[in-house]
């Protein structure tokens, strides 16, 4: 009877921890769930515009002939939250 006497006798005391604790853990998960998050994603396509395979068209750079010309795209972008 010790035990439910002290029960009854700080029931307020026992509901107000067990309310504390469950406030602090949902505050704590919906701060965490609400974080920023960044990830960099990276997307690229290479193209090739002209290779050595044709004989009438030929490339230069700065009097230098060059053998394969390409494209490269680049895309950066963010894939988090913020």
């Amino acid at each position: 009877m010790d035990i439910l006497q002290f029960i009854l006798e700080n029931i307020y005391s026992i509901v107000s921890i067990i309310l504390t604790a469950l406030f602090g853990f949902f505050s704590m998960y919906y701060y965490f769930k609400s974080k920023a998050e960044k990830s960099a994603i990276v997307l690229f396509d290479n193209i090739v515009l002209q290779t050595k395979t044709h004989p009438d068209i030929t490339i230069t750079y700065k009097g230098r002939k060059i053998d394969n010309l390409n494209k490269m795209q680049i895309l950066f972008f963010n894939n988090g939250q913020k």
